[in-house]
């Protein structure tokens, strides 16, 4: 039963520590947003800045879950990044995008 308990609560750090990550995510789409209706970014600033925001949420989610978890930091903040890359993946072809900026 011990066992079980570690199982579910490894899975419930990691489902906060991705939550963590995706509202980061929405925070900095947010300003972003706010930064394009006030200065009218181009759509290559855009495009970093939302690359910028990626990054910056993996980073805290996978801090989040090393943070939570104490032991192999590193290995769970790899494995919220890697889920969290994936999600967002999922989400981006679910919606009818494409993985590559052809042509755009």
């Amino acid at each position: 039963m011990e066992m079980k308990n570690s199982k579910i609560t490894y899975l419930a750090k990691i489902t906060i520590s991705l939550v963590v990550g995706y509202l980061v995510t929405i925070l900095g789409i947010l300003v972003l947003a706010l930064l394009l209706l006030g200065f009218q970014l181009t759509e290559d600033t855009v495009n970093i800045g939302i690359i910028i925001i990626y990054v910056i949420s993996t980073f805290a989610g996978g801090l989040a879950a090393g943070k939570q978890l104490k032991v192999r930091k590193f290995f769970w903040g790899m494995i919220t990044g890697v889920i969290y890359y994936l999600v967002l993946i999922l989400v981006s072809l679910g919606t009818g995008q494409s993985l590559t900026n052809q042509g755009q």
